[in-house]
């Protein structure tokens, strides 16, 4: 058992849980890769058999990316009323960019979108015959351009509009990866792989699915699991906090979080807040007063990052139409909403048209309340407390979205908006009721990591398989709907399916092979 000190030399009580197990230093990015590999060729597996444009937005996000891509802030679109219509919301974000007429969305590609009886067999077939560039307005100009860069400069190498979707989704997932893996990698270095438990939960089908779409909500997403990885961290083990390999990770992860989307922002500052709370200002004085270098770069990282964030949204982003976040009458219909957002957050696909079966989207929201009822049940009274307050913080953070955003307007969020605010709570309350529950019973603990690996491996397969049906032959097709498919991904939907179906396996063995050994802890790896 080490005993971490503070500056003024008197034991930091609260640090003393037990090292990790001796191991190669290299042990936990070994277990940290051989998850995030299953997520990765599911996100691929997304990428490769969805339509183009299937996802949210998507012919929005690809224009943007290609200007971005190419290093434009773009033009604003024309002045539009200050009124609280949807209309005049969408054309007050819109900025133009010089995109390549050869990658642009033809009319028509999104002829499927909110016609679920429609397959994808409705998208043009011509290939572009246009040269050169032309300008292209886009309603999602007003995002931040800086992890629409990457997305764009592989969206270029494309030759046509179809291939621009599948590269830039590409780019998507292979940043989306990196993120998962660098924030899983500290999770188990400083927990043990039992950690994991968190981090498969805040994973659900819709975060993957995000990650396999051209979107910049994917890498919102892993990033702001791979921040609450550190967090989580740094409150069950705060001596990991006094480590310069801590600073670096963070600063890489949490620069990402910040310049992702305003969004991303907020929700790591108000992670970083209460991490900060947590620890308690002695040990953040500690490393002020030692002068750590890494302490400081970090800091002032991600406070540049922020800050260039918020230029950009002072300067560029301009919504019109926007209310208060104090709005009283908000409060009724955001409660009426919260189900459906929680539902959104699990598995409602395509345009928010195409739902995953009840099964999987109530098996999931079963899960997230055995490890947060479990938590709340087994924790310690601090940890109880942590708990709590992250879970307020995220629904007043949402409530404050909406009532600003979205209730003027008189429609609902969405749920991949509220997944990089709630993966703290869910990657911290799992951390916790595994270790929690393995102290109390070790064959209990084992149990349901092996109900946990078939749930998720399951929802996983299914969703990408029921997503392929409602393009190949519509909703109300026949299940099995490979005889009859109106529409077909490049070389056929087996081969996508197959790496779908082996990929959720492989997730479940790691999930499994994860569950915890008798006489182990917190810090065994």
């Amino acid at each position: 058992m080490t005993t971490s000190r503070l500056d003024d030399g008197t034991p930091d009580e609260e640090a003393t849980a037990p090292a990790p197990e001796s191991a190669p230093r290299t042990r936990h990015w070994r277990l940290a890769g051989l998850l995030v590999v299953p997520y990765l060729l599911l996100s691929l597996s997304w990428a490769l058999s969805n339509p183009p444009a299937a996802a949210p937005d998507e012919t929005l996000h690809i224009v943007k990316a290609l200007g971005n891509g190419d290093f434009q802030f773009g033009e604003a679109g024309p002045p539009v009323p200050d009124e609280p219509t949807l209309e005049n919301r969408n054309n007050s974000t819109i900025r133009i960019y010089d995109v390549p007429s050869r990658l642009v969305p033809k009319r028509g590609m999104t002829c499927f979108a909110y016609y679920t009886d429609i397959t994808a067999d409705c998208q043009p077939n011509a290939l572009p015959k246009d040269v050169g560039d032309v300008e292209v307005p886009t309603e999602v100009g007003a995002y931040p351009p800086f992890t629409y860069v990457p997305i764009g400069i592989a969206a270029h190498l494309g030759s046509t509009p179809a291939q621009a979707f599948i590269l830039g989704r590409i780019a998507v997932a292979l940043m989306s990866a990196g993120l998962l893996l660098v924030g899983t990698a500290h999770l188990i270095k400083w927990l043990g792989r039992g950690a994991i438990l968190g981090t498969v939960a805040a994973m659900t089908p819709v975060a993957v699915f995000i990650t396999g779409s051209l979107n910049p909500s994917g890498i919102e997403i892993t990033s702001a699991v791979a921040v609450a990885s550190i967090v989580t961290a740094a409150v069950l083990r705060p001596e990991s906090v006094q480590v310069p390999a801590t600073h670096w990770t963070l600063l890489g992860v949490g620069v990402v979080l910040a310049l992702s989307r305003q969004l991303g922002a907020l929700v790591l500052a108000a992670l970083l807040i209460l991490m900060l709370v947590t620890l308690g200002w002695s040990r953040v004085r500690h490393l002020l007063v030692t002068r750590s270098p890494s302490f400081i770069v970090a800091s002032l990282g991600l406070i540049a990052a922020g800050a260039l964030t918020g230029w950009y949204e002072l300067t560029f982003d301009h919504p019109a139409g926007t209310g208060t976040v104090l709005a009283p009458g908000a409060v009724e219909p955001f409660l009426a909403s919260a189900y459906p957002l929680i539902d959104s957050s699990i598995g409602l696909f395509g345009w928010l048209d195409t739902p995953a079966p009840r099964p999987v989207v109530g098996l999931w929201v079963a899960m997230w309340v055995v490890l947060l009822g479990g938590a709340l049940l087994l924790g310690r009274r601090r940890e109880i407390w942590t708990l709590l307050a992250a879970f307020v913080g995220v629904w007043l953070l949402a409530f404050s979205v909406y009532a600003s955003g979205y209730y003027p307007l008189g429609v609902n969020g969405q749920g991949r908006h509220l997944l990089p605010a709630l993966t703290f709570v869910l990657i911290f309350a799992g951390a916790v009721f595994a270790e929690r529950l393995t102290r109390v019973s070790v064959v209990a603990a084992r149990r349901m990591f092996g109900v946990v690996a078939v749930l998720v491996g399951a929802s996983q397969a299914v969703s990408i398989y029921w997503n392929g049906r409602r393009y190949a032959v519509g909703r109300g097709g026949d299940v099995w709907y490979f005889p009859d498919a109106l529409w077909e991904p490049k070389l056929g939907w087996a081969p996508w399916l197959i790496l779908a179906a082996l990929s959720a396996v492989l997730l479940a063995v790691v999930i499994f092979r994860s569950r915890p050994r008798a006489g182990t802890h917190v810090g065994a790896s």
